[in-house]
């Protein structure tokens, strides 16, 4: 069976196009509806688990797009990644640039994108015998999807960098 993985829909935050971690972000009216698209997407999935990170933004999505009617499973490790002080600043901030490039960088009051990889591969690791048997959705967040892709593929930290994943994307894993 397969690992299927999503990110939440369009926010506030990436149209303002700012630094959003853990900050509480709300779907925009074009995320509802790629929620409700990623829906149709979904109704050819069989999956029989869906894991959600406790953001608001990627509860949303999953309540929208739940077309099994499945219990969520709200997972702490899926969260997004924690941006410390960069948190709610411009994407395009020159500092935040130059650290976002060194995956080893703890951003000051935040977490390292290893430490992510860390959380996020236990939980992979985790829930395998549950993807062997069945399909297994998650609903996260873009750093989240940058570290399950190089969980599952080779990646130099250039391809870490650049690798993006859309608003609602159906991206899809074999163990």
């Amino acid at each position: 069976m397969s690992l299927y993985i999503t990110r939440h829909g369009e926010t506030d935050y990436n149209v303002k196009n700012l630094v959003c971690g853990i900050s509480d972000a709300r779907l925009t009216e074009k995320g509802i509806e790629q929620a409700k698209k990623l829906a149709v997407s979904l109704q050819s999935v069989n999956y029989r688990y869906l894991y959600v990170s406790p953001l608001q933004r990627a509860v949303d999505t999953a309540n929208l797009a739940n077309v099994r009617q499945l219990e969520m499973i709200v997972e702490p490790r899926i969260i997004e990644i924690n941006f410390g002080k960069y948190e709610g600043i411009h994407r395009k901030d020159e500092g935040f640039l130059n650290n976002k490039h060194n995956l080893a960088f703890r951003y000051p009051g935040g977490e390292s994108f290893i430490e992510l990889c860390k959380r996020v591969y236990e939980f992979l690791d985790e829930i395998k015998n549950q993807a062997v048997d069945n399909d297994v959705l998650l609903v996260c967040h873009g750093a989240v999807c940058r570290a399950v892709h190089s969980y599952f593929n080779d990646m130099t930290n250039d391809d870490i960098f650049n690798y993006q994943t859309d608003n609602c994307e159906l991206l899809k894993y074999d163990y």
